[in-house]
C-alpha cells in the first residue's frame, strides 16, 4: 500500500462525479456544440487539434486527472456531433457529395441525387445545432409525403 499514491486515488474518485455531472447536465454537449459551431465543417484532424487545445486549457486550471475526467464526455460529444461514418457516403452509388464529404441535398426538400433518398442535419450541413437538424427533418418529411402521394 505504500507504493499507491492515495492522493491520486482520492482525487480521481472525487472527480468522477464531476465528470458525470458535466455529462448529465448537458455541459459537455453545450461545450461540444459551441466548439463545433465555431469550427464549422472542418476536417477531423482540426477537431482533434481543438480537443488538444481544450485539454491544454483545462490542465492549466486543474489537475491532469481532473482534465481527463472532464475531457472524456466532451470528446465523445464532439465525436458524435462531428458527423456520420463516412462508410455510408462512400458505399452508396449515385450519392453526390460536396468537397467536405457531406451529402448534397436540396435545401428546400432534402432530396439527394439518388432517387428515393433524402438527407438532412449534420450529414448535409456539417456540425450544426439540433434545431437545424429537426427543421431539415421536418422539410424532408413533407417532401417524402409528396413523393409518396404525387411521385418524384
Amino acid at each position: 500500500y505504500q507504493a499507491v499514491s492515495w492522493k491520486s486515488v482520492f482525487l480521481l474518485a472525487s472527480l468522477i462525479p464531476l465528470g458525470m455531472a458535466v455529462e448529465n447536465t448537458g455541459t459537455a454537449a453545450w461545450i461540444a456544440e459551441q466548439t463545433l459551431n465555431a469550427l464549422g465543417g472542418v476536417p477531423t484532424w482540426v477537431l482533434q487539434a481543438a480537443i488538444a487545445v481544450l485539454a491544454t486549457f483545462f490542465t492549466l486550471v486543474m489537475s491532469n486527472v481532473g482534465a481527463t475526467v472532464l475531457l472524456v464526455p466532451l470528446a465523445v460529444n464532439i465525436a458524435i456531433g462531428a458527423g456520420a461514418n463516412p462508410l455510408l457516403t462512400q458505399s452508396t452509388e449515385g450519392l453526390k457529395l460536396n468537397k467536405w464529404g457531406y451529402i448534397i441535398a436540396d435545401p428546400e426538400t432534402g432530396k439527394t441525387s439518388k432517387k428515393g433518398v433524402w438527407a438532412g442535419g449534420d450529414i448535409v450541413t456539417g456540425s450544426a445545432t439540433v434545431i437545424l437538424a429537426m427543421g431539415a427533418g421536418r422539410m424532408a418529411s413533407d417532401s417524402i409525403h409528396n413523393y409518396l402521394t404525387l411521385g418524384w
